[in-house]
């Protein structure tokens, strides 16, 4: 590996708030060098990638996962599966992000929730979930509240998860459960108005009260 002089920078080095990134590692990088500042200001950093290239990076872009690898992980994504930008690919990408990354919006949700190791290759998803039915579908956790996972992961149209969330909710009666929105359609009322009926008079009185009895109930 080429020496990199450093020299004009030290000084970065002494200043309060800068974040010294020697030795970290970002995906397939590892940073061994303050490199110098971007245009915009942000600290640029020679890696040096798993496969043994050099390569520079902002400070934004390694800690965005926007930068893994010195480009060799795309090539590899191209020859291996040859499906990179497709659906399925961009799929896989978010739903890593979402749950590794700290700095997604969505990360505190996911973040116990990330997939088996072993579906860092994507070859290997791929393989579990299969292609995506048609256009309009999305990944869904079957059970909402587990990990992303061979069992508990499948395609679904955007509208069935939806159902899926945790801002709706199962409910069980007389044997039966089905979803707060289901039993509303049921009843024939507004789901807003059986929640209303369940904070009033719980569970078993509101789903078993019919619409037009509804002003007699005290």
């Amino acid at each position: 590996m080429a020496t990199i002089d450093c020299t004009p920078f030290h000084t970065e080095y002494r200043h309060p708030n800068f974040n010294n990134l020697v030795g970290a590692r970002f995906e397939r990088l590892t940073v061994v060098a303050l490199k110098g500042k971007s245009k915009r200001g942000q600290s640029v950093w020679v890696c040096l990638c798993d496969c043994g290239k050099n390569t520079d990076a902002g400070v934004g872009s390694l800690r965005s996962g926007h930068v893994q690898s010195c480009g060799c992980l795309g090539e590899e994504a191209r020859t291996t599966h040859g499906m990179s930008k497709t659906p399925e690919h961009e799929v896989w990408k978010a739903m890593w992000q979402r749950c590794t990354n700290p700095r997604n919006k969505n990360y505190a949700t996911y973040k116990d929730r990330a997939p088996p190791p072993a579906w860092k290759d994507f070859a290997v998803f791929l393989a579990d979930i299969g292609l995506r039915p048609g256009k309009g579908y999305t990944l869904e956790r079957i059970n909402n509240d587990g990990p992303y996972g061979p069992d508990n992961t499948t395609w679904v149209l955007a509208n069935q998860q939806a159902r899926n969330t945790n801002a709706n909710r199962w409910l069980t009666h007389e044997g039966k459960t089905l979803l707060i929105t289901d039993w509303a359609a049921a009843l024939g009322i507004a789901p807003a108005s059986l929640r209303e009926r369940i904070n009033k008079w719980g569970t078993t009185k509101a789903l078993s009260t019919p619409k037009r009895k509804i002003k007699n109930v005290p």
